[in-house]
């Protein structure tokens, strides 16, 4: 009987092995976090009135973001604003502000996506007078001074009104493009 017990003893602390690593990977596995937490969109940074300045390599202002809250994601590196207010100033001296209900920037704020009531204001330019686009959306390249939409827009300067779906505005190149469906009443400047 000595001799049956002698050789059962490896095959029994092989099955207690077994049995212990098998628990094991059960415990472990029952503690780490599940894979659809880790795909969940929630906030990590959250702040009121924030405000944000690019500067530019010799220290001075290139633009500013302004808003009543900024919230970060991590799972995607976009911050959402609430109440958005952009605003730059050209070397020419012409200011350009953008607000609107809402927007996301880009990680490095080097482009934005407004949503909802967008004004794009631009200030005037000699003898031209102000200019007011109106959007429910409005895609900022801050970088490139380009502001472009896929909505109807409306553009007042003055008294001249023109709206049409879709824009492109190069700031820089002082040139707006609407793309379809364009509509408006001009008034011509006169000179004495």
């Amino acid at each position: 009987m000595n001799f049956r017990v002698n050789n059962l003893l490896p095959i029994l602390l092989v099955l207690l092995l077994a049995g212990l690593t098998l628990w094991l990977r059960v415990a472990v596995e029952q503690t780490e976090p599940s894979r659809a937490a880790s795909n969940r969109h929630d906030a990590d940074v959250i702040v009121d009135n924030f405000k944000l300045v690019r500067m530019s390599p010799a220290g001075t202002p290139l633009y500013s973001m302004n808003a009543q809250r900024m919230t970060h994601y991590p799972d995607t590196d976009t911050s959402e604003l609430v109440l958005p207010a952009f605003f730059k100033r050209g070397p020419d001296g012409v200011t350009m502000s953008v607000t609107a209900n809402s927007a996301v920037i880009t990680p490095d704020a080097s482009e934005a996506r407004f949503r909802g009531n967008v004004q794009l204001r631009r200030s005037a330019i000699g003898e031209q007078p102000p200019m007011l686009a109106q959007t429910e959306f409005l895609h900022l390249l801050a970088d490139k001074d380009l502001l472009v939409t896929d909505q109807r827009v409306t553009i007042q300067e003055g008294s001249t009104v023109f709206s049409g779906v879709g824009m492109e505005f190069n700031r820089a190149a002082r040139k707006i493009q609407l793309h379809s469906q364009v509509k408006g009443h001009f008034n011509a400047i006169k000179h004495n």
